[in-house]
């Protein structure tokens, strides 16, 4: 099992993308989670079945899963971009928010806690293809944020 992470992990919110949904729609019903009375009625002011209404349940467990998991992979990228700054730089959390599509980092540096957000978009791309370029992009955002300019300019 891979180490606990350091820092806070926040991604509220309900939903998932196509795939989550079709990945849900492929289990069996008996394997779907229970409805407690409060879902059940929201189901019937939504004229959803009951089963309906569970697969849109594990659907949106699906979707948190696959987000928690998002945030542990950006949180360890994130702490070697501060490794690279001193132990004191530390993340603190990482956290999603889902109105603005965006995450949020608390970094703890010597000047007191400090937030950097990311778009999805850079965090996505940084994740997904890993290339020299979007981690550079990645820790450069990282970096402007924490007001540490003088790094991205810095002569290679």
């Amino acid at each position: 099992m891979a180490d606990a992470p350091r820092f806070e992990i926040h991604v509220p919110g309900w939903g998932a993308s196509t795939d989550e949904s079709s990945r849900a729609s492929a289990v069996p019903e008996s394997e779907l989670p229970p409805l407690s009375e409060e879902e059940r009625e929201i189901a019937k002011r939504f004229r959803m079945s009951d089963e309906a209404y569970r697969r849109e349940k594990l659907a949106g467990v699906y979707g948190q899963q696959r987000r928690e998991a998002r945030a542990l992979d950006l949180g360890r990228q994130v702490e070697e971009i501060l490794a690279d700054l001193g132990p004191e730089y530390r993340l603190g959390s990482v956290n999603w928010n889902s109105e603005t599509l965006t995450w949020r980092l608390e970094v703890e540096t010597p000047q007191g806690k400090q937030n950097v957000v990311l778009s999805w978009e850079l965090v996505d791309d940084a994740l997904d293809f890993r290339t020299s370029g979007e981690l550079q992009r990645l820790r450069n955002m990282v970096w402007f944020g924490l007001g540490r300019r003088d790094l991205i300019f810095k002569k290679q």
